[in-house]
């Protein structure tokens, strides 16, 4: 063992898994995220590498709000091809959080986020860092699972 050597890999684009530099890096690579986020009102939330996005809007507001929304996914998804990362279409979730009266006032059309030729319908549910979060705000303990957007 105190012989052994591992094989040369030479990496082009990347960090190796399991280095120590990899949350660092990816933190610094990822640093301007927040900044493209903030052009378009939006809030961003980041913990390693799960990502919310966050928008408070009045219900009479949700369909330019969710406009901006769109907008700005569609921004990150470009800035992530740019930086050779790529946006999991299967891994993101949004909910709309409001009380329950306000949730029948939602138009319609509020309840779709079009980015691209996906459509992403709202979730029951979304789990944050190991909580389960409903439109009401009701929380409940569950185990993680990668988040990646939530409105």
């Amino acid at each position: 063992m105190h012989s052994a050597t591992s094989q040369v890999i030479h990496v082009l684009c990347s960090v190796p898994q399991g280095s120590v530099l990899g949350p660092l890096l990816f933190l610094l690579y990822t640093a301007e995220l927040a900044e493209l986020v903030a052009r378009f009102g939006v809030t961003l939330h980041t913990f390693a590498d799960y990502n919310q996005l966050y928008l408070s809007c009045k219900t009479n507001k949700a369909n330019l709000s969710l406009a901006a929304l769109e907008c700005c996914v569609t921004a990150i998804s470009h800035w992530m091809s740019a930086n050779c990362l790529k946006l999991n279409m299967e891994k993101t979730e949004w909910l709309w959080t409001v009380s329950r009266s306000n949730l029948d006032q939602l138009p319609k059309t509020a309840l779709k986020l079009r980015l691209g030729n996906d459509t992403i319908d709202v979730v029951d549910a979304v789990q944050v860092l190991g909580v389960l979060i409903t439109p009401d705000l009701h929380c409940e303990s569950k185990k993680t699972v990668p988040l990646l957007f939530l409105l």
